[in-house]
């Protein structure tokens, strides 16, 4: 949907001890994971975040054996792919495993796949695993069509996700990155890539080995963790722990928030799907706290300092208006350094807050997510018809 605009007149990071998890099995990972919704955490734009890749294994996730697909004929199997590919941005964009299930979309928007594509192209015809095609589609009619069916839509504008991993080979705890454990990132970037995670490595150069050690991973000394992390500005941290024995691979996660600690177990014969299933419980319990749900708009303000011409001013005006929960824009007002904007938000107003404050151009005034979840500490003084205006700094 464009968002429309109307011409009217006129911290830093927070890190919280977490639960010790008992350490495990000849391989340990520790990936670090806090999510950072203070006034310091930025947001990652995710490319390609409509545009996704589909093979004959990737049936499965609309119903349909490979087998009996390939031997429909090529042109049934081709919009089988386009409906699986489809599938794979649904579970993207709602942030939900669940979404291909669901029986509405599957008879009323999966089903219209084809005529969602904006862009098709095999990347292999054939070979043993089958045909497999890359397919770009319509964002709005995505959009529109989940939130018709009821679920919520997560934008292209996500937290970025820091990784810290330590590694126990034989006795001590080792930090290491993807130049030394090549395999362990590549796992968890391919799982991040397809579920639309925007993952930030770090450079483990001379900076970050004296930074942190693998006993401060360990220890989950957030002091330490925090310290290292603050030049890479990211918006989430991860901490997992992945052993790999006879029975295959069991990877424990922590993934913690200001509501509290969401922890689950993953497990599969190879590390690949450990790391693969970690990663959709983590897009699952990002998309909980930032994808808009179905429903009416809000009335929002909007007021952010420090802004030096109308230059800066209109790139603020072009943020907001790429955010997908903002339906409608009116810039009310740019006097001296402060400017003024009214949204029309798709969502919740306590949600507004946080949502807005991963805009890399705004920085929160205060806490935007209060204890009891109302952006409270990211208002200002009441405004005209006792609605408290949102206040941000804008960062250039």
């Amino acid at each position: 949907m464009a968002v429309k605009r109307l011409t009217v007149p006129g911290g830093s990071h927070r890190f919280a001890r977490m639960h010790a998890l008992p350490g495990f099995g000849r391989v340990i990972i520790v990936v670090a994971a806090l999510l950072l919704t203070g006034a310091g955490a930025h947001g990652a734009r995710v490319d390609q975040l409509y545009t996704a890749e589909a093979g004959p294994a990737d049936l499965e996730l609309i119903g349909i054996d490979a087998e009996e697909a390939q031997e429909a004929g090529r042109r049934s199997l081709r919009r089988d792919l386009m409906r699986a590919a489809l599938a794979r941005v649904l579970i993207r964009v709602a942030g939900n495993a669940a979404v291909a299930a669901d029986d509405e979309l599957r008879q009323g928007l999966i089903d219209r796949a084809p005529s969602l594509v904006n862009r098709f192209h095999f990347l292999k015809r054939d070979g043993p695993e089958g045909p497999r095609i890359q397919a770009q589609f319509d964002a709005e009619g995505v959009r529109e069509g989940l939130w018709q069916a009821g679920w919520p839509v997560w934008g292209a504008l996500r937290p970025g996700l820091l990784v810290w991993v330590a590694q126990r080979d034989g006795g001590s705890l080792e930090l290491v990155g993807p130049d030394s454990s090549p395999e362990v990132f590549e796992a968890l970037r391919q799982a991040a890539q397809q579920r639309g995670l925007p993952l930030v490595l770090p450079l483990m150069d001379g900076t970050d080995r004296r930074n942190l050690a693998g006993r401060d991973l360990l220890m989950e000394d957030w002091a330490a963790i925090g310290e290292a992390s603050e030049r890479y500005e990211a918006g989430a941290i991860v901490v997992l722990r992945l052993a790999t024995g006879r029975d295959g691979t069991r990877a424990e996660w922590v993934l913690r928030d200001r509501e509290g600690n969401y922890a689950f177990t993953t497990r599969g014969s190879q590390p690949e799907e450990a790391l693969a299933d970690g990663m959709q419980s983590v897009l699952e319990g990002l998309a909980r706290k930032h994808a808009v749900r179905p429903g009416g708009a809000s009335s929002v303000q909007v007021t952010v300092d420090g802004i030096q011409g109308l230059a800066e001013f209109a790139r603020v005006e072009g943020a907001l208006g790429q955010l997908v929960a903002v339906q409608e824009l009116a810039p009310k007002r740019l006097i001296g350094d402060k400017a003024g904007f009214q949204l029309a938000f798709r969502g919740r107003p306590d949600e507004a807050a946080r949502i807005l404050g991963l805009l890399d151009l705004l920085e929160p005034r205060g806490d935007p997510l209060a204890s009891d979840g109302n952006p409270d500490g990211a208002r200002g003084e009441q405004g005209q018809g006792g609605e408290s205006p949102l206040m941000f700094n804008y960062r250039p």
